[in-house]
């Protein structure tokens, strides 16, 4: 799914709250086609990001409805 409008520019720390939020970013795929491993809450997000994520099926589901 595409990221909303608003996540653009944010760092992953401020979209993916790294305590409380039951999902651990494990990997993200770049714009460019690169592969990163544990990325950086500092992550940037940009529009065309791929997050790769690890939790229960329904915190999974609530991550995507947020970022959708």
């Amino acid at each position: 799914s595409k990221v909303r409008e608003e996540m653009i520019g944010r760092t992953l720390g401020e979209v993916v709250p790294l305590h409380g939020s039951g999902v651990n970013v494990i990997g993200m795929k770049t714009p460019d086609g690169a592969y990163r491993i544990n990325p950086p809450s500092e992550t940037i997000i940009s529009r065309e990001v791929k997050l790769f994520v690890l939790g229960a099926t329904a915190d999974v589901e609530q991550l995507i409805k947020s970022l959708s």
